[in-house]
């Protein structure tokens, strides 16, 4: 408002002389229009006594008119009045003068404001734009993710994270990079164009401290980007990509840990600023942790697969030693009482149930009066068979009839598992305590000889039946 006061000012002290000048004009002019009256008055007197046109003959005539003399007033009433005009005049244009400066003033406030409007319309419909576009970016982000969640191997999810990324993001061109185990050597493990193809095909790969942009990403940890038409000395025109016109690099990052980097090109120059940057880095974190995911669990399928291997010949090997230990092979029953069997069945459904681990002759297309064999299962591991063999030629099993099989299959396991469980942790018991007490009797001897000889009681009362000798060591040469 400082700045603005001086015009005002210079304009104030300027009015004055124009007043004074129209003042001056209109009074003047009123003043010679009213000197009109007593001269045209007098002449018209002299002109009516007969008197001659001199001086003397006006003076004559203004002495006997007496009205003459309110005549001559006339140009002072006249230009006082035609000086309150001009005053008037001069403030109705000073007046118009003040309402076009405030007409100038308003049109230049309206244009002002009318830019300011357009601007500020250009900058929200601009932010718009650029919330939209962060908007659908992570948009596609989640959808990546989500697409992604429930895909488990590296093989599958790899190549599915790059074509999603091409399509949600608009890139011709997505690759996916994976660190070797020595860190050294980052291998293309997955691409989305056709060119990224052939670059699988030659098993792409690129050095990590070899000057590309991966490796850049890589080592630092940071976004890397560059056009084809920019002067960066890290920029790779790769012959397999011959349409790429900008390029960025992210690195994975899971657990505070690099595992590769993704590389995305595009066909068109593009400015990637920092919001597009921070979008990007939030894609690549959700596919660094999708990847470290599923590595995770192929590694804890493995681990799991191996331990149920382990589990299971642990199990074989459990029951093959306790049915030998027992001499048991088994119990059959004909409807009465049941028997200890003496010998292996070896019928077809009985070794299909054992080998294949499922039902055998119970299936609708069985024959009539077929046998039904049903593996007894201990945690996927097959420790006998339940045969069943109808005493009615003609009869089908039912769906109810396999059930119950199957129930008393699982049942059995079960239970056989519990007793073989209950013996083994009987007979460790049993064991412990006679080593206890011979441990024992062998402290409580006190000289040599006793310990020699309770020894030797000890070891063939806990083996049973058994030629037992304790010699000691001595030097022949003594």
């Amino acid at each position: 408002m400082s700045m603005s006061n001086p015009m005002p000012e210079k304009t104030s002290r300027q009015r004055p002389a124009k007043d004074r000048s129209e003042l001056q004009r209109y009074a003047i002019w009123g003043a010679a229009f009213g000197a009109l009256f007593p001269a045209l008055g007098t002449l018209v007197k002299v002109a009516t006594l007969g008197l001659p046109l001199e001086p003397a003959s006006f003076v004559r005539a203004q002495i006997v008119e007496p009205l003459l003399w309110i005549i001559d007033t006339a140009p002072i009433v006249l230009g006082l009045m035609a000086a309150i005009v001009g005053r008037r005049q001069d403030s109705l244009g000073r007046l118009n003068d003040e309402l076009r400066k405030r007409e100038q003033e308003l049109s230049i406030a309206r244009n002002e404001l009318a830019e300011r409007v357009e601007r500020r319309t250009s900058e929200l419909s601009e932010s718009n734009e650029q919330l939209r576009q962060r908007a659908a970016q992570l948009q596609a982000v989640s959808d990546v993710a989500r697409a992604t969640a429930s895909l488990q191997g590296l093989d599958e999810l790899l190549p599915a994270m790059t074509r999603l990324i091409s399509e949600q993001f608009g890139y011709y061109h997505v690759g996916i990079f994976l660190l070797d185990e020595n860190r050294e050597t980052a291998i293309l493990r997955a691409a989305s164009s056709a060119g990224g193809q052939r670059l699988l095909a030659q098993d792409f790969k690129l050095k990590v401290n070899g000057g590309s942009m991966v490796g850049h990403a890589v080592i630092f940890g940071k976004a890397r980007v560059a056009s084809a038409s920019a002067s960066d000395p890290l920029y790779f025109p790769n012959p397999e990509l011959p349409e790429t016109r900008s390029e960025v690099v992210l690195p994975l990052i899971a657990a505070n840990r690099t595992i590769g980097a993704l590389d995305a090109q595009a066909r068109e120059p593009i400015d990637f600023d920092q919001a597009t940057l921070d979008v990007l880095a939030t894609l690549a974190y959700q596919v660094a942790v999708a990847i470290e995911n599923a590595r995770l669990f192929g590694e804890t399928r493995s681990a799991l697969a191996e331990a149920q291997d382990a589990y299971q010949q642990f199990i074989g090997q459990a029951w093959s030693r306790f049915t030998q230990s027992q001499s048991l092979i088994g119990y059959r029953s004909d409807g009465g009482r049941a028997a200890r069997m003496t010998e292996m069945v070896d019928t077809p459904e009985v070794i299909s149930a054992l080998t294949t681990g499922d039902v055998s002759g119970g299936e609708s297309s069985a024959k009539p009066g077929e046998a039904l064999a049903v593996p007894v299962r201990l945690r996927d591991q097959v420790i006998g068979v339940l045969r069943i063999q109808p005493k009615d030629p003609t009869r089908q099993w039912s769906a109810d009839d396999l059930a119950i099989a199957r129930a008393a299959a699982d049942r059995a396991a079960l239970a056989l598992e519990n007793a073989r469980l209950l013996a083994d942790s009987q007979k460790r018991a049993s064991k412990e305590k006679i080593i206890s007490e011979a441990t024992a009797h062998i402290s409580s001897a006190l000289n040599v000889e006793n310990i020699l000889h309770t020894t030797t009681n000890e070891l063939a009362r806990a083996l049973g039946s058994a030629d037992i000798v304790l010699q000691l060591s001595a030097d022949e040469s003594e």
